[in-house]
Parts: structure tokens; sequence; C-alpha cells
């Protein structure tokens, strides 16, 4: 697959969801577009060199089903311990740019397992966001062993040091979006009661 194959299946896809608007909610198109790029996503992964050592996962909105049209996509790829790095971001170049070359707004973070566990240690957003994530392709026993550390970290004793930091924080942000005074309509995203706190709650 090349990007302007890419491109030609994204309008494709884009232009029969409009024809279907009518027919269907917006729930019914989010879960679409998702179902979509989980298939793209797939058939480029299929090319990759040891995507044996390999694991896809969605996180974000794609995670829940929810990626909006022409929202960036947020994926995690997750490695063996021990891998090679160098060899690695060789071997996931190719996926990546492939996106890129595209016009698609990939967000993405490569880690083992063993790097995932630090950071849910030491991050209550991280591990809130890891609990999200959706396995989408590669090595599945991979996304087990994830899946397994996440299970045995002591989430009480991240809360008990995160939760007032990031309420806070969060309390901040939503003064700073609506006493903005150039703003022109609610900040459903960022602002009181929008989707950051929904997430959060």
């Amino acid at each position: 697959m090349t990007p302007q194959d890419l491109r030609e299946k994204i309008l494709l896809k884009y232009k029969s969801l409009k024809d279907d608007l009518l027919n269907y909610d917006s729930f019914h198109t989010v879960r679409e577009i998702s179902m979509f790029y989980d298939s793209i996503i797939t058939e480029a992964f299929s090319g990759i060199n040891g995507r044996e050592d390999f694991c896809v996962t969605a996180g974000g909105s794609y995670s829940k089903l929810e990626l909006c049209p022409y929202s960036d996509i947020d994926i995690m790829i997750i490695i063996k311990d021990g891998l090679n790095r160098e060899n690695t971001a060789k071997n996931l170049r190719d996926f990546f740019y492939l996106f890129w070359d595209a016009g698609i707004d990939i967000a993405r973070s490569v880690m083992s397992v063993m790097d995932a566990t630090l950071l849910m240690k030491k991050d209550l957003s991280t591990y809130t966001s890891f609990i999200d994530a959706r396995y989408i392709c590669g090595n599945k026993d991979l996304f087990g062993n994830f899946k397994n550390s996440l299970e045995k970290i002591d989430a009480k004793s991240i809360f008990s040091v995160e939760f007032m930091k990031n309420l806070r924080r969060r309390r901040l942000i939503n003064v700073m979006v609506d006493n903005d005074i150039f703003l022109l309509e609610p900040d459903v995203k960022e602002g009181i009661g929008g989707l950051r706190d929904y997430s959060y709650c």
C-alpha cells in the first residue's frame, strides 16, 4: 500500500460516511471511522519486518471507538523488552511514514512493557490512559503481558499522590480557558464540564 492508495481509501470512506449521514447517528460515524483505521493499520502492519516483536494498540478517543473525522490518531506500539532500539526504529519507520506521507496525523509512542510499567507507576494520567488501551494487531501475548502489568500496579498509591495535584491542574486549565476574553464559544474539550473533565472522572 502506498500513501496515494491510502489517501484514496480515506477519501472513499469519508464520502460513503457523508452519503450515510442522514441514515445514521454520529455514534455510528465515529465507530465506523475507528474500525476503518483498525483495518488500515492492520494492513500496513502486515508489511513490517519483525512484526512478531510488536503489538499496536489504540489510545485516546480512538481506543473508545470515538474517532472523529480528521482527528489525530493515538497509537502505542508495545515492543518486547530488550529489543535493539536502532533495529526497532528502522523496522517501524516505513510504517509511520506511510501515514505521515498520506497526510494522516498519527500521534505515536513506542515502548516496552517494562517502560510502560515504570511510567504507569509514576503518572496517574499515563496509568488511566493505558487502562483504555485497545488491541489492534500484532503480538497478542505482548498485549496480554502489558495488561497483566497494569493489573499488578497498586493504583491506590498512585491516586493518593496524584489525584489532588491533577484536580488542581484541571481547575486551573478550566479557569484559563473559560476566562479567555477572546472566547467566542464554549470549549467543549478543555472547559468546565468538557471532555477532559468527563474522561478524568
